[in-house]
């Protein structure tokens, strides 16, 4: 499963139930919430109910889906996923008690992120700008260093949340 289908899972679960109440509570776009909302209908662990008035679907979980959850909250919260959206998701899932937990995967997350940065940045860094080359190998090679800084700046974010939390959990 997704960050997004473990995360809409477990906001269904608490009563956010249509794509419009995640979209105003979450900031989740219906394009994106939809899809995955129709995912974890097909695989049992959410049901639609009524229709209502503006045409807004009601789902909530199913005996199926609350065991999923239950079963598998541990592996799910276990795993950094590769994109900052997904990290941040599956971070706001941690129990407001289990801060320790909480530090841990956004050090993780962060740690992980500044790995793939520094990757980036080393194959970019054996390339001189191509400037005789294709478009194609100047587009890689500006992509290249613009995904090193990106995952930087990320990690460097993560790293401060990581701060934030530290100093609110005293």
């Amino acid at each position: 499963m997704s960050s997004l289908d473990i995360f809409l899972l477990v906001m269904v679960d608490l009563g956010v139930s249509t794509p419009y109440d995640l979209r105003e509570r979450a900031g989740l776009s219906p394009g994106a919430t939809i899809p995955a909302l129709r995912r974890l209908q097909s695989r049992g662990y959410i049901k639609a109910g009524q229709t209502g008035s503006r045409g807004r679907t009601q789902y909530s979980a199913t005996p199926k889906g609350k065991s999923h959850l239950q079963e598998h909250r541990d592996e799910h919260l276990g795993r950094v996923p590769d994109d900052v959206d997904g990290i941040l998701r599956l971070a706001a899932l941690f129990n407001a008690r289990d801060r320790v937990g909480l530090r841990r995967f956004m050090q993780k997350a962060a740690a992980r992120r500044k790995k793939s940065a520094k990757m980036h940045l080393s194959q970019a860094e054996h390339l001189s700008f191509p400037l005789e080359q294709t478009p194609a190998d100047r587009y890689r090679w500006m992509k290249q260093r613009l995904d090193a800084a990106r995952e930087m700046a990320e990690a460097t974010a993560l790293a401060r949340l990581v701060k934030e939390i530290n100093s609110k959990s005293r």
